[in-house]
């Protein structure tokens, strides 16, 4: 478990409840790992987790939008589902 604060409350995330990010721009042919700072990593286990909720969804759609020149795709994969996928803007 992963223990965050928030605001004087304290909340326990299971690892179980999060999901990867992954990523992909024009020029990839697929979603890789990826990393909110902005990185690809080569593993996996360097990727972000977050949970998958409306708040970090609208979230990754905006910084999509903020790197629409790369046509940056994210997604959220919890397994080997897709959880979650930003839409391109044009």
């Amino acid at each position: 478990m992963i223990q965050k604060e928030n605001n004087q409350a304290q909340e326990f995330v299971r690892i179980s409840e999060l999901c990867f990010v992954y990523a992909k721009a024009k020029w990839m042919r697929t979603f890789k790992a990826f990393d909110l700072d902005g990185f690809f990593p080569g593993r996996l286990i360097y990727a972000s987790m977050i949970r998958d909720n409306d708040e970090n969804r609208e979230k990754l759609q905006q910084l999509a939008d903020r790197n629409a020149y790369a046509c940056l795709q994210l997604q959220l994969r919890k397994g080997d589902n897709v959880v979650f996928e930003t839409r391109l803007t044009a």
